[in-house]
């Protein structure tokens, strides 16, 4: 290696030459170049590699006691307020030749608010518009989604499409009327639940009294049986299960925002209700794959709801309804034996057995082909067959 020692002082030649020389001894890929991190102390004299100790352990206590950083939230906030022309396709490369005042579309209807002033955005005139008494349109959207919560069509089927290309409303008038009830009540969505699950509909069977008359159920002359949506499957399973934590608040995220969601320590398995568990993008839950949960990176305003073998076989062999169907039959069993079979049929689908019902789980019970399996056993595979039944699947 050749230095370049021209225009260097005596002391900067032996600076440039002391540096070069530790460099080629000590440092990585160097003669003598030491172990890293942790290892390095083990070269430190007893008394400093002491007191290093003492100086983490000391630091360990500190970040443990430390309180925990305070909840944030992320906001907008204007900058330099400017007018812009009309992007051509929307793209920034091909921009009009004017700047076009700041406004609402004309397509949008009757403007019931100023349109914005010199110096603000038009956001605060926007929010103000959307929620608006005088503009109907949120509030029937939002009427529409929950009764689609709720009956799995909305009165509109295509809830994020009320325009000319989207459907009609089937029941037009009762649209209009949730929506200017939930606005009447303070744009209280409490109270619009209540009213939609107090009506007749609602209260319907879901056998249908004359299907032929009306086979998509557009004016709903039965209610509509569902399938459990997968949150709230993977809730009920550990309800019966005894194993549902139904603690209010809080979060499950142990890492920090600047950090990769830990392979193994996502807490998936977490007691808590579905909904708290976190939304990690690159690694999904096997049961909200199976059973059509929404994907997390898209806007979904009406899931799926299909029927194919991977559920079936979900059901049939997953960890999770294994752990729910044994601890159903810890529940059975702490039950006389007599009371058993009740008591499963409660706690699995909140009724009690037929006479067939009865009959037919006596026999599963005493088959001989389970010899081979203890008393719980057996119970575990009686209580995984109700749980993989339709009837708790669904909802009617």
């Amino acid at each position: 290696m050749e230095l370049d020692f021209d225009g260097l002082s005596d002391a900067g030649k032996r600076r440039l030459a002391d540096r070069v020389a530790a460099e080629a001894i000590w440092e990585p890929g160097g003669l003598l170049e030491l172990p890293v991190g942790a290892e390095r102390r083990a070269l430190y004299p007893p008394g400093p590699r002491a007191r290093v100790g003492e100086m983490d352990a000391a630091l360990s206590l500190l970040k443990a006691r430390a309180p925990a950083p305070a909840a944030r939230a992320l906001a907008v906030s204007d900058d330099v307020v400017t007018n812009l022309p009309v992007l051509a396709r929307g793209s920034h490369l091909n921009p009009g030749k004017e700047a076009v005042p700041r406004g609402f579309p004309a397509c949008a209807g009757p403007v019931p608010v100023r349109p914005p002033t010199a110096g603000q955005s038009g956001r605060l005139e926007l929010a103000r518009w959307i929620v608006d008494p005088s503009n109907p349109l949120t509030a029937r959207v939002l009427a529409n989604r929950v009764w689609q919560a709720h009956f799995g069509e909305g009165l509109v089927r295509t809830p994020d499409n009320f325009g000319l290309r989207g459907d009609a409303p089937s029941h037009p008038e009762l649209l209009d009327w949730l929506a200017s009830e939930w606005i009447r009540t303070g744009w209280s969505l409490k109270a619009l639940h209540r009213r939609i699950v107090l009506t007749r509909a609602y209260g319907q069977s879901s056998v249908a009294s004359e299907p032929g008359s009306d086979p998509e159920n557009r004016l709903l002359h039965a209610y509509p049986r569902q399938r459990l949506e997968a949150e709230m499957l993977r809730d009920a399973l550990m309800a019966v299960g005894g194993r549902l934590e139904r603690t209010l608040g809080g979060t499950l995220v142990a890492w920090k925002n600047d950090e990769y969601t830990p392979a193994d320590d996502a807490p998936f398995r977490s007691p808590r209700r579905a909904l708290y568990l976190p939304l990690v993008r690159d690694r999904g839950i096997d049961l909200f794959a199976a059973f059509d949960g929404a994907n997390p990176s898209v806007s979904v305003a009406r899931r799926g709801s299909t029927v194919v073998s991977p559920q079936a076989l979900y059901l049939m062999n997953s960890p999770v309804m294994r752990e729910a169907a044994e601890g159903v039959a810890s529940r059975v069993l702490a039950h006389e034996a007599p009371a058993r079979t009740g008591r499963l049929y409660g706690i699995v689908l909140a009724r009690p057995p037929r006479a067939a019902e009865e009959e037919r789980a006596r026999r599963f019970l005493a088959d001989g082909r389970l010899a081979a399996l203890d008393e719980k056993q057996r119970w575990t595979a009686l209580a995984q067959a109700l749980l993989a039944s339709n009837e708790f699947t669904h909802r009617e």
